[in-house]
C-alpha cells in the first residue's frame, strides 16, 4: 500500500516537476549546535556560526564541549561530537552521480544518509580505514585506545583497511555488516565484526534521526502540496496514508519500483 500511494502521487505530478524540484540544493551547510566550532578553508582557521556554507576540501572542528552538524544537500546529515575534526574530501554532484567522502581525523561522528538527498556513494574514512554505506545511519569513532569503531544502526555497510605501498592501495582486511552490528578496527588493522553495542551517542542520534526524518517529511509534503491535493481528489487517499507512505520511503523501508521514470524520482530528490 505505501509504495502504491507513492507511485500514484508522483506519477500524476509531471507538469508540477519544475515547481517541486526547485533550485539545486546547497551541497553542505553548517549548524553550530553548541560551543566553539571552527572551519579551515585553505590554510586559515576561523570561528564559524550556523548557516556557514561549506565547500569541497573545507575542514570543520569542534572544541571541547562543542557540537556541530553538517547538512548535506539539504536532506542528509553528519553530526560532530566535541573534539572532532572532519574534512569534506569529496562533495560532488554531477551527471555521473552524487558522491560524498568525509575524512575524519579525530573524535566521533554520526551520519544519517537519506535517499532523498540523491547521494549514491557515501564514505567516511581515515588514513587507514574506509566505511562505505548507502541510505543508512551509523556512528564512526576514533577511540582513545587507537582503535576505530563503526556502529551501524540501519542499512548495510562495507569497511576495509588499507595501506599505500609504492603509491598503490593495498587492502589489509575487510568486512560487510548489516543493521544492528558493528565493526572494530584493531591496532594491526584487522577488521572484527560483531553485535552492536549501544551507548548514549547511538541512542541520542537515533532520536535526532527520527526528528530529522519528520522535518524532511514535512518539507517534501510542502513541495508536493499541489500533487497531493490532486491525488487526494482523484484517488481518495488520506493525509495519514500519504504521510505514512512517504515516511516509509524516507526511512528506507519502502523502495520506489525500478520501472518508475527517472524524472519522477528527480522530482522528489533535492539535488
Amino acid at each position: 500500500m505505501p509504495v502504491i500511494i507513492i507511485v500514484v502521487l508522483l506519477g500524476i505530478g509531471g507538469y508540477f516537476y519544475f515547481k517541486i524540484a526547485g533550485p539545486p540544493a546547497v551541497s553542505a551547510q553548517l549548524v553550530v549546535d553548541a560551543g566553539l566550532v571552527e572551519m579551515k578553508s585553505g590554510d586559515t582557521w576561523k570561528t564559524v556560526a550556523t548557516g556557514q556554507i561549506l565547500a569541497q576540501s573545507d575542514t570543520v572542528r569542534t572544541a571541547p564541549g562543542a557540537r556541530a552538524s553538517i547538512i548535506l544537500f539539504e536532506s542528509s546529515i553528519i553530526r560532530l561530537d566535541e573534539n572532532t575534526e572532519v574534512t569534506l574530501k569529496d562533495l560532488i554532484a554531477d551527471k555521473a552521480g552524487t558522491k560524498v567522502t568525509v575524512e575524519q581525523a579525530s573524535g566521533r561522528t554520526w551520519s544519517k544518509v537519506l535517499k532523498l538527498s540523491g547521494i549514491e556513494e557515501y564514505n567516511v574514512q581515515t588514513p587507514t580505514t574506509v566505511a562505505s554505506v548507502r541510505g543508512t545511519g551509523f556512528g564512526f569513532y576514533l577511540g582513545d585506545d587507537g582503535k576505530i569503531y563503526v556502529k551501524l544502526l540501519e542499512g548495510t555497510l562495507d569497511a576495509y583497511t588499507y595501506s599505500m605501498e609504492t603509491g598503490e592501495l593495498v587492502r589489509i582486511d575487510e568486512a560487510q555488516i548489516d543493521e544492528g552490528q558493528m565493526i572494530t578496527v584493531d591496532l594491526d588493522l584487522t577488521v572484527i565484526a560483531g553485535d552492536l553495542v549501544t551507548d548514549d551517542w547511538v541512542t541520542e542520534n537515533q532520536e535526532k534521526d527520527d526528528a530529522f526524518i519528520e522535518e524532511q517529511l514535512q518539507d517534501l509534503l510542502s513541495r508536493m502540496s499541489d500533487v497531493i491535493a490532486m491525488g487526494k481528489s482523484q484517488y481518495g487517499v488520506t493525509d495519514e496514508q500519504i504521510e505514512d507512505s512517504v515516511r516509509c520511503w524516507l526511512r528506507g523501508e519502502c523502495d520506489i519500483p525500478p520501472e518508475m521514470p527517472q524524472w519522477v524520482i528527480d522530482m522528489a530528490i533535492r539535488n
